[in-house]
């Protein structure tokens, strides 16, 4: 089976305005509110709706971008996925 996904693109504004537009899995868990989770359910949907200043972006929001790429490709490679940049 092939799935072919398509990543945003995660560099400066463009990410942060594509964020807007779709439900990511780092959202996924705050709206389950699950514990540990970054924001709580109104968070994301305040966040979604423009109600709040933007997240600035830490350390750790950069790692992942960096390491996204990777994730992808070890995804693809292990799940038989296409992945078109």
């Amino acid at each position: 089976m092939s799935t072919t996904i398509q990543p945003v693109d995660n560099c400066g504004i463009a990410y942060a305005i594509d964020r807007a537009t779709y439900i990511g899995s780092a959202d996924i868990a705050s709206i389950c509110a699950i514990p540990g989770a970054f924001d709580s359910p109104y968070g994301v949907a305040a966040r979604k709706k423009g109600l709040t200043p933007p997240v600035e972006m830490n350390e750790a929001m950069e790692i992942g971008i960096a390491l996204e790429s990777y994730v992808l490709s070890r995804y693809q490679r292990e799940e038989g996925v296409k992945i078109h940049a």
